[in-house]
Order: C-alpha cells, then sequence, then structure tokens
C-alpha cells in the first residue's frame, strides 16, 4: 500500500511546486510592466519639487543602494527613494529637484545632478517645469 501513495506524493508535490514556480512568473512579470508603466507616467505627466536627501542605504546581495529623501507636496511631507549605482554621501542633507507624478506622488525620482540652492523655497502648487538659475541675474528665474 505504501507503494501506491509514494507515487501521489510525488505528483503533489510537483503539481505543488509547478503551481508555485508559475504564480512567482506572473507576479515578476507584472512587476516589471507595473516598473515601466510608472517611469512611462512619471516621463509624461510629472511636476517638480524640492526633496532634501536624508539617507542612503544599501539593499540585497548585489550591492544596490537606495537614496531616501523627503519632500513637500501639498502642504504633505511625503518621503520618496529612487535607485542609484554609485556612493556619494556628499549629496546627504542636501537639497535637489525631484521630478513626481502628480497623482501618484510616490512614483518620483529625485535629480541628483540638479541641486538647489537654500534660497530657493518650493511653492505650494509646486511647478510644472524645473525653475533654472537666469546666470545673467544671478537669480532663479520661475517665469517657464
Amino acid at each position: 500500500m505504501e507503494t501506491n501513495s509514494e507515487p501521489k506524493m510525488k505528483s503533489a508535490k510537483k503539481t505543488g511546486l509547478l503551481t508555485l514556480i508559475v504564480l512567482a512568473s506572473i507576479y515578476s512579470i507584472y512587476a516589471i510592466i507595473n516598473s515601466f508603466t510608472d517611469e512611462r507616467k512619471l516621463n509624461n505627466k510629472h511636476q517638480y519639487t524640492i526633496g532634501y536627501v536624508t539617507s542612503i542605504e544599501n539593499y540585497g546581495k548585489s550591492g544596490g543602494l537606495v537614496v531616501y529623501f523627503n519632500m513637500s507636496i501639498d502642504n504633505q511631507t511625503i518621503q520618496g527613494r529612487t535607485n542609484i549605482t554609485k556612493l556619494d554621501t556628499a549629496i546627504l542633507k542636501k537639497r535637489f529637484f525631484v521630478m513626481y507624478y502628480p497623482l501618484t506622488t510616490t512614483n518620483c525620482k529625485i535629480l541628483l545632478d540638479c541641486p538647489v540652492s537654500d534660497l530657493l523655497k518650493p511653492p505650494k502648487q509646486n511647478w510644472e517645469k524645473m525653475p533654472y538659475i537666469d546666470e545673467t541675474k544671478k537669480k532663479f528665474n520661475l517665469n517657464y
């Protein structure tokens, strides 16, 4: 009798393993598609504000890095995160422009190549276009 139950148990284990593999594959595909969709939304429709870098952390065994930052949108402080490839502790406690998707503010990216002077304060409604420094007048040009 034990010989009859062994094949059934092996078959059940194989079925369970196959189900787990299929579910993991579906989830992975969904995550990849969702990632591309979020990036497309961010690139197509975005606003700008100012972010303040609060920390940099390692994640995973691959040595990836995440920059955490706070930003103010509609008088609310929101924590954002952006993946980076190179550690630069000089960005800690510094301000940079942040591009975000207005309908899902957690869909955002800090622009580490765009530092912000302490003189510039974020507007209450944020910016449709990123302000820039007018070198001839040595001040920010907010008339875009």
